[in-house]
């Protein structure tokens, strides 16, 4: 779960929020981010939203934009040190409070806070400030210039202000570890220490099975502390798919016999491993049946109602799928609710398309290759040390589709594969590869290996009528597929995207139909059972998608302005590939 903090006072900013463009970039230089400007023009705007529901001229706006928001002194908490958290902004953010500079943050997925005291509070008017960019660059992930999904713009997550004590638990990494007898736990708590002074504190973790540990711990000044513990669960429960059992703890920091911090999260205990070609949860054997999936969803953009989200995830488990793949990290939110349904997790960091040939505004990898590394480290960091307890992620991935048959993108792939299996050891670590799989050399570092093939979906050589579906797509996939056996020889292989376009409303036996989307599906699907070593697909994909409006190219169906490729639309109304799905995974869509 979304990590809670029990007793800390918390505000969210929902309202009173004005909103600017800027696209010639002059609101730095015109200080806008001081309280003497004038915000009276500044138009009124929903946070959280994309600023793409703003009005139908803002769909597709990449660019700058300024977000001001008139906070009382009474919203504040009554504490000197206090934290104002933002739960998601794409992308860059610049944050300034009564005209003092916060900080910024680079990225569009993960949630950041900046820490303060209630010294920059009036006890009159409080102007917050945030600057958001998301111009799309080279030095910044995914690191191309040709992106597929709309790029929304702007505080699409909640805002909040939280209080803080003078010694804080920031987080608690619960690393389950199975053993012939029971659980071995380890437990990694960071503690931080505002006060000039040493302090000495108890620390108590409690499990809702009963068991109860404490320690007593020194915390140094002024900083932040990193302390292991252990212990041990008896009579464990696994989670699994078919049963995702998830233990609660409850952190508890007290000094002189009173509470200063509380903290609850949630963990489950399961065995992800590779032996012997073959992929094992708790010890068994499990086949892949996956599917991609954005957490776009219209009309709400990336803003979406939670639970809209919790029926669509159900939605996805009750049609038989056991994993889904992203191609960037999730909210915690998304999380928690795949923990609770046992829907495992390819999570993947945002490196698309860096260096693909395939696009029409090809760029070298070379190009870029120093700031893909260090962001890709920076990204991998930051998400493996926010979803670390979470049990549905199973699979690391560090990028999709990217130039990894050169020697610049295995060099850099290989590397950023061994940091991710530096910080977590208890997770498979992979990537997707499309085109010449075989010389994905970096492969050979990780867990398993990840194909995206598309016969007979694309140009020069589609797909039109049923009648073609053996030759076109069961023969080259088989055949290529079988290479890639032979090449990687005692490693698990997934075919981790295939699938074709459907567009909703057409039918019958012609390219684009919901009804040829289904018969390819599951032609597909048939052929990549059929071949032993293959431990299972992951269906591109989920839900239809908004294109970016620049996207071109006869194979992302011409011109279109989303791509068809899901089992249900953009809005989740359901097509004939659905129940097809369903029934060759032995489920129910309904």
């Amino acid at each position: 779960m979304i990590a809670s903090k029990g007793n800390r006072p918390t505000v969210q900013l929902d309202s009173g929020w004005r909103f600017q463009l800027d696209q010639d970039d002059i609101g730095e230089c015109e200080q806008w981010y001081l309280p003497a400007h004038d915000f009276g023009a500044w138009a009124e705007i929903t946070v959280p939203s994309a600023w793409d529901y703003f009005c139908s001229a803002m769909w597709g706006y990449e660019g700058i934009a300024w977000y001001a928001a008139d906070v009382t002194a009474s919203l504040f908490p009554d504490h000197f040190h206090q934290r104002l958290e933002f739960q998601r902004v794409n992308y860059h953010a610049k944050v300034w409070l009564n005209g003092h500079y916060l900080g910024q943050h680079v990225g569009g997925d993960l949630p950041f806070s900046f820490d303060f005291t209630n010294e920059i509070i009036s006890p009159a008017r409080n102007i917050l400030i945030v600057r958001v960019d998301n111009t799309p660059k080279l030095d910044q992930s995914p690191y191309g210039t040709v992106i597929e999904r709309v790029m929304y713009g702007g505080i699409v997550r909640p805002v909040f202000i939280q209080a803080l004590p003078d010694i804080s638990i920031e987080s608690a990494n619960i690393t389950p570890e199975l053993a012939d007898q029971g659980v071995r736990v380890a437990a990694r708590i960071s503690l931080h220490n505002r006060r000039a002074s040493p302090a000495e504190v108890s620390l108590t973790i409690a499990l809702d099975n009963g068991q109860q540990f404490s320690w007593t711990v020194s915390c140094p000044p002024n900083q932040t502390s990193h302390q292991e513990f252990a212990f041990e669960i008896t009579t464990p429960v696994l989670w699994s798919p078919q049963q995702p059992h998830l233990y609660r703890a409850d952190l508890t920091l007290m000094e002189a016999n009173r509470i200063i911090d509380s903290y609850t999260t949630r963990f489950g205990i399961r065995k992800i491993e590779v032996k012997n070609g073959r992929i094992l949860l708790n010890g068994e054997a499990i086949q892949i049946r996956g599917v991609n999936r954005y957490d776009e969803y219209a009309p709400y953009g990336l803003t979406v109602p939670i639970e809209l989200v919790r029926k669509d995830l159900e939605l996805v488990k009750a049609s038989g799928f056991n994993l889904i793949r992203v191609h960037y990290p999730q909210e915690g939110t998304t999380l928690d609710i795949m923990d609770e349904l046992g829907i495992m997790l390819m999570e993947e960091i945002y490196i698309n398309w860096w260096g693909a040939k395939f696009l029409h505004d090809y760029v070298p990898p070379e190009e870029n290759a120093d700031v893909v590394l260090a962001g890709g480290k920076q990204m991998l960091s930051e998400t493996i040390q926010r979803h670390h307890n979470h049990p549905c992620v199973v699979m690391w991935s560090v990028g999709n589709e990217s130039a990894t048959e050169t020697p610049t993108g295995i060099a850099i792939f290989r590397e950023l594969i061994q940091h991710a299996k530096m910080l977590d050891k208890t997770r498979l670590v992979t990537y997707a590869a499309c085109g010449d799989i075989v010389a994905n050399e970096a492969f050979d570092v990780a867990d398993l290996v990840c194909t995206n093939l598309y016969p007979a979906t694309f140009e020069p050589n589609p797909i039109h009528h049923f009648s073609e579906l053996q030759e076109k797509v069961a023969r080259p996939l088989s055949d290529e597929l079988e290479k890639i056996c032979r090449r990687f020889k005692g490693k698990p292989i997934i075919m981790s995207e295939y699938g074709t376009h459907g567009v909703p409303g057409i039918r019958g036996d012609i390219r684009f139909s919901e009804d040829m989307q289904a018969a390819y599906i599951q032609t597909a699907w048939k052929t990549i059972t059929s071949i032993p070593e293959m431990q299972g697909g992951i269906l591109w994909c989920w839900a239809d998608y908004y294109h970016r409006r620049n996207l071109i190219g006869k194979g992302f169906m011409f011109h279109a302005a989303f791509g068809p490729f899901g089992l249900v639309t953009v809005d989740r109304k359901p097509k004939a590939a659905l129940k097809a799905v369903a029934e060759m995974f032995g489920a129910s869509s309904d």
